[in-house]
């Protein structure tokens, strides 16, 4: 640092080499804002130095100015196509852009630039796991050349297996990781490895219970006959939980199977409606005990076709309209998912992939009784209803 110092005392209006040199190492160091200010004159003595502009993009890059930063990176392409850290540069904000497919170009030129670059074999193995090409993002990795037990490499083939399937190689990569990382309990990537084991050993104790309503008889966890008193009786029939006939008044007609609350993880329930339903028809996520309801969040279609979203907690309610509208006979695929690694949790549901609602509920932190996951229709008079569901999955975690 002195050096770099003593240079661009002594350079003059040729200094800029050595002042940007200077600002990335002060950068390096956390002295951001003199970094920032050094590398402000190198410019202004030489606007066009190459390694002053990469410099300038990456700081822009993260101070969120990321449209300049990728006009810059992408002037710096053309000017020098064969310069491997702005290849990689435009490939990481690509990536971070969500633009997954040009962040790929980008990284695997900047890799046949310099092979050796294994930051990059990083990424770019980082980048294909993303896009779900795994057996590219293994190759990758497998043919980078370098430090063959670097811990990032290892997390990262450790994360493809996980992709794959093969929770056994999993968890004994992040455990073989950790074990050559002893003493150094608190780099990044042995915290990664650690909180990845611990998913895999949520993951090994959840059940996923799947329902195709095949045959003409429903599953003993279904309740069929609780909720179903205005003359409408639920029943699988044909490949479908149906509830269809005319309500004797207005009231709701609803079959449900539960799971404990602190259990419940995510549930998918797929359904569509006859042409001569008059009925409100969804599903119904609730907590339940056997004297009352505490909390409800209901993803709705009106008879018009719109869908909506109901919540309900004690004497509160809120509602939401959504720009979807479905048609009768078209099916409504509805999809709810805690994310318990927030606190408080968060509900995420989404109708045909489409995100309706993502919101924190505090009622699912550390809920008691049951959660009640249900096909239900409501009516505010004697009208027909008519709602069937084709398939049901849950995933839950045992005691």
């Amino acid at each position: 640092m002195r050096d770099l110092r003593a240079a661009v005392a002594s350079g003059g209006a040729k200094g800029a080499p050595a002042q940007v040199a200077l600002a990335f190492w002060l950068d390096v160091q956390g002295h951001g804002d003199e970094a920032r200010a050094t590398l402000d004159r190198a410019l202004e003595l030489d606007p066009g130095i190459s390694y002053g502009r990469w410099l300038w993009a990456r700081f822009s890059a993260r101070e969120g100015n990321a449209v300049l930063a990728r006009e810059t990176l992408r002037d710096l392409v053309a000017e020098a196509p064969a310069c491997a850290v702005a290849l990689g540069d435009l490939g990481w904000l690509l990536r971070d852009e969500n633009r997954r497919e040009l962040a790929d170009v980008a990284m695997r030129r900047a890799i046949r630039e310099a092979p050796q670059w294994l930051g990059m074999a990083l990424r770019r193995g980082l980048n294909l796991l993303e896009l779900g090409r795994i057996e590219d993002a293994r190759l990758v990795l497998e043919n980078t050349r370098g430090d063959l037990v670097n811990p990032a490499r290892r997390n990262i083939l450790a994360w493809a297996a996980y992709l794959e399937g093969d929770l056994q190689g999993a968890n004994g990569e992040f455990a073989l990781l950790q074990d050559a990382m002893r003493g150094s309990e608190e780099d990044p990537q042995y915290l990664f490895a650690q909180e990845w084991q611990d998913r895999l050993l949520q993951h090994s104790q959840m059940v996923r219970w799947l329902d195709p309503f095949d045959g003409d008889t429903h599953r003993p966890a279904w309740n069929l006959s609780r909720d179903a008193r205005l003359g409408v009786q639920p029943r699988v029939r044909g490949g479908h939980l149906r509830i269809a006939g005319t309500h004797t008044k207005a009231g709701m007609t609803r079959a449900f199977r539960t799971v404990p609350a602190l259990a419940f993880q995510s549930a998918e329930l797929v359904f569509q409606v006859g042409p001569n339903n008059r009925a409100e028809t969804g599903v119904m996520l609730s907590i339940e005990t056997a004297r009352r309801q505490s909390w409800s969040l209901q993803l709705l279609r009106t008879p018009e076709g719109a869908i909506r979203w109901v919540s309900r907690s004690g004497n509160k309610e809120d509602f939401g309209d959504t720009p979807l509208r479905i048609p009768a006979g078209e099916p409504v695929a509805v999809a709810f998912l805690v994310n318990r690694e927030q606190s408080p949790p968060i509900l995420t549901v989404t109708v045909n992939g489409v995100v309706v609602y993502s919101e924190t509920e505090a009622r699912l932190r550390t809920p008691s009784g049951e959660i009640y996951v249900g096909l239900y229709a409501v009516t505010r008079n004697a009208l027909p209803v008519d709602v069937a569901a084709d398939s049901a999955s849950l995933i839950y975690s045992l005691p």
